[in-house]
């Protein structure tokens, strides 16, 4: 944190790049917390697991964004939002969170939330809409879409069908028209032109349409997929359309957080044991570890020069022992 811990109401910033982790079951329970949310929430580990995740919700966030959150999650889709939250000693720390389902054998079986530093702007903006939120201003978290964004929000087969039913009624009301007027065959010439003109500029639109709602899209979750490879794991992946190609970013955005968090969990482990390897190594104590099979995995500068100090003397009981060739020997070297 770059602000000391709160004294009542005070603000906790978080610090750049800081990743806030938390999974909890179906009903919310909290079942996993890392350090990071430990420090900021001032909660204990102890004090976290076990309890249902509100705990942490601060009075000022409308019951609408929660709604919002499990309906979302519920049907197996991320929510991304801002969040005050508060902490032990009733401060406040906004959060950027991305929450999202975790799947195994095509069930959810819990939620995981990934949250990092928001900018100043997002949390203003929040702020706004939570607050219009509370007093009823307004209804909903988002507004409601516009004619463009319902189009957007179509599936492809709706939007494909949608587009040939026009031009089929278009052209039944041209044929019609040329049928009740007199001299159907001259009147047939004359509507053959406009109608090839109109069907012309139509499969024009339609390969614009399939530019730009398909082709273009599958170019970005390509460049999304390339940094995702690359270990690049800030895209901004929209998860607000339900359409075909709104769902593929839904499920990208969720393989991106889920990843992200796994190598951060792993990169943390390792740091956290190459700390305690360097410990033991200059530590007076002899250290050896073995696995569940009793192979020997560690031993520190310590055991090593007892060992090998003792070599000879150890000999006379154990013949073929050989203190250069202990790692990964059974401890029966021993019997």
């Amino acid at each position: 944190m770059s602000a000391a811990m709160e004294r009542g109401g005070q603000e906790v910033v978080l610090e750049e790049g800081q990743m806030l982790v938390s999974k909890t079951d179906l009903r919310g329970v909290i079942t996993f917390i890392n350090k990071p949310f430990e420090e900021v929430s001032g909660y204990s580990e102890k004090e976290l697991l076990g309890s249902p995740h509100n705990m942490v919700r601060h009075p000022d966030m409308p019951s609408e964004a929660f709604a919002d959150l499990w309906a979302k999650v519920g049907q197996g889709r991320p929510w991304i939002g801002l969040v005050k939250n508060m902490t032990k000693k009733g401060g406040f720390y906004w959060v950027e969170a991305n929450v999202i389902p975790i799947w195994r054998n095509g069930s959810i079986i819990e939620y995981m939330s990934v949250r990092r530093k928001p900018s100043r702007d997002q949390i203003r903006d929040a702020e706004n809409l939570y607050r219009n939120l509370k007093m009823g201003a307004v209804s909903s978290l988002a507004p409601a879409p516009s004619f463009k964004e319902k189009v957007a929000a179509m599936s492809l087969k709706s939007k494909f069908g949608s587009m040939l039913s026009i031009a089929a009624a278009i052209f039944a009301g041209i044929v019609a028209f040329g049928m009740m007027s007199s001299g159907f065959a001259s009147s047939m010439m004359t509507v053959v032109l406009p109608f090839a003109v109109f069907f012309g500029a139509f499969l024009v639109s339609l390969v614009v349409f399939m530019n730009r709602s398909v082709l273009a899209v599958i170019d970005r979750m390509e460049g999304d997929f390339k940094n995702i490879a690359a270990g690049l794991y800030d895209n901004n992946i929209s998860v607000q359309k339900n359409s075909d190609l709104g769902i593929l970013d839904q499920m990208l955005h969720i393989i991106q957080i889920k990843m992200n968090f796994e190598i951060e969990y792993a990169r943390g482990i390792a740091l956290e044991a190459t700390a305690i390897n360097a410990a033991l190594e200059v530590c007076d104590t002899s250290v050896m570890i073995a696995d569940n099979a009793m192979n020997i995995t560690y031993l520190n500068t310590a055991v090593k020069s007892m060992m090998s100090d003792a070599e000879s003397d150890l000999q006379e009981a154990l013949p073929n022992f050989d203190a250069g060739n202990l790692m990964g020997a059974n401890v029966d070297v021993f019997h």
